[in-house]
């Protein structure tokens, strides 16, 4: 999916609250939780439009957020066909950097956060992928799972609910979907996710998390 800007959620969410009033419509279970995502005005950006979004994301009553956290816009040389030489289990071989600052001006809040870990336009380190051929195509798994053992070491003492790929049905997250006629995406989404939740186990955080799977686009490409 690719993300929506502020603007249009801000939209949504204020016909949704009009038809709530217009219509006697089945109320949602009090246990439900309603995830916000905003990332072209929380990640990345400065400070003062990272808090401004937040007050505003506030005022309407918001208490959890989606955030999708992409391999490739961490790890060390993405552009590159060689592996580097690094310690991928280690969180202080990556860049952090705009989701730490996101992810503590949440927690500060006392946010929930659901922490969706991906690939995606481009985002799965090239030296990942076969040959380096692009930065889509079969990720390796035995890399991500050791990426993912870094992400629950640096982030698992604080966030508790992640899930493991964004719409791997889709081509713009993981290549290929089909190979002569038959479907792939599925097995291979199945091995990203199993290293993955095999990494965040080895990270020593895992006690009290949940691992979410299946963030599937509604449709496929057929």
């Amino acid at each position: 999916m690719r993300p929506a800007k502020l603007t249009a959620i801000l939209t949504a969410a204020a016909l949704l609250a009009g038809a709530a009033f217009a219509a006697p419509a089945a109320l949602a279970s009090h246990n439900e939780t309603v995830f916000f995502e905003a990332p072209r005005d929380l990640v990345g950006v400065s400070p003062a439009t990272q808090a401004k979004t937040l007050a505003k994301l506030s005022s309407l009553g918001v208490h959890a957020v989606r955030i999708v956290l992409y391999w490739g816009e961490v790890a060390p040389k993405p552009n590159s066909r060689t592996r580097p030489h690094f310690d991928a289990t280690n969180p202080s071989s990556y860049s952090w950097g705009a989701y730490d600052q996101l992810i503590s001006a949440v927690k500060a809040l006392h946010w929930t956060v659901l922490l969706t870990v991906s690939g995606g336009f481009g985002t799965v380190p090239r030296w990942a992928t076969p040959h380096g051929e692009d930065r889509y195509s079969d990720p390796n798994a035995k890399d991500f799972g050791q990426f993912m053992e870094a992400v629950g070491k640096h982030y698992g003492k604080s966030v508790k609910l992640l899930s493991i790929w964004n719409e791997p049905n889709q081509p713009q997250y993981l290549r290929p979907q089909y190979v002569k006629g038959q479907l792939v995406s599925p097995g291979i989404y199945r091995s990203l996710f199993l290293a993955g939740y095999d990494g965040l186990k080895a990270s020593g955080n895992f006690s009290g998390m949940r691992v979410l799977m299946g963030e599937t686009s509604p449709v496929g490409v057929q």
